[in-house]
């Protein structure tokens, strides 16, 4: 059971019995023995808030309070509903807390898919953000955003590095990671265009589009009339050259994807390269830190050669 788990299982109980104990005492006027039960509420509630942040778990706040209200209850009511309730419901928290099994909840219920749908959302959000882009993740595939999300998460590797502890690093490798961060961009906008130039081909039928151009040259080479033979001419031209487009935005698709797989493993190498640079002297150090930002301007560089084709990708899926 995960932390989140069971900090909502012991709320729960906790809210269950804390309601239970303000109905059953809700008359009581001792004031001696309410001095008491003050007293020890206090301590109790001390004893947990230091245990939770001992822990860095709020479940043993919460999870201790429901154990504590459960005699107060069944002193007060003895055999009763309220005993039952409270019975039941503390029972099943231990039972939870204990490591058994739980029930089997369906998956659109369970927590591991609520955390799922809003972890996509966020890393969504982050990956527009990046690509300064207002929409176009809805094409996105939850293995793109893994990529982007590793990708995300080397860089944050290279930039824990530079904590100030080597000011002579932070400076030679300051360059590179402004660098790494417009390489972060230039990648999310990979994965938007790719995404987008995936739907294309999808949409695109060139089997169907091949067996036209036979029908049409079967028929050209029927007809005897030179207009038609010349119209059908004209048209299968255009649609070989539908052909050429599409086996461009193939071309592009598959130049898309070995050029994120050549990024994030720039990215990868960066960190071990960050860190051979710690026991560098400052002469090696500034020749890798050059070739560091060579390596990223060079793909950089590459993506331009892109452009031409995925314009091409835009246009088609604007006139499909």
């Amino acid at each position: 059971m995960t932390t989140i788990e069971r900090t909502m299982l012991t709320f729960g109980i906790f809210v269950v019995n804390l309601y239970l104990v303000l109905t059953v005492h809700q008359g009581m006027k001792d004031e001696a023995q309410m001095q008491v039960i003050f007293t020890l509420t206090t301590l109790v509630f001390l004893t947990g808030i230091g245990l939770s942040i001992y822990q860095r778990d709020a479940s043993y706040f919460f999870g201790l309070l429901a154990l504590y209200y459960c005699p107060f209850i069944i002193l007060r009511t003895g055999l009763s509903l309220e005993t039952g309730a409270t019975l039941i419901a503390t029972g099943g928290m231990l039972h939870g807390l204990a490591g058994f099994p739980r029930p089997r909840w369906p998956d659109w219920a369970s927590l591991e898919f609520m955390g799922g749908l809003f972890g996509r959302r966020r890393l969504l959000n982050r990956l527009l953000a990046a690509a300064r882009a207002r929409t176009g993740g809805e094409h996105l595939l939850d293995s793109d955003l893994q990529e982007y999300a590793a990708l995300e998460h080397h860089i944050a590797r290279v930039v824990r590095c530079l904590d100030g502890a080597d000011p002579a690093l932070d400076e030679a490798l300051k360059d590179s990671v402004k660098q790494m961060s417009a390489l972060q961009s230039d990648f999310a906008r990979l994965l938007l265009r790719g995404a987008h130039l995936g739907r294309v081909l999808e949409e695109t039928d060139r089997r169907g589009l091949e067996a036209e151009i036979e029908a049409a040259e079967r028929e050209a080479a029927a007809t005897h009339d030179p207009v038609v033979k010349a119209q059908l001419a004209d048209m299968i031209a255009l649609k070989r050259k539908r052909l050429e487009e599409m086996d461009r935005l193939a071309t592009c698709a598959k130049r898309i994807q070995v050029q994120r797989a050549q990024i994030l493993e720039l990215v990868k190498g960066a960190y071990e390269t960050v860190n051979a640079l710690k026991f560098a002297d400052i002469t090696t150090m500034k020749a890798s830190s050059s070739q560091l930002s060579r390596g990223i301007v060079r793909i950089r560089g590459e993506l331009e050669s892109l452009e031409q084709g995925l314009l091409t990708a835009e246009t088609l899926a604007h006139h499909s």
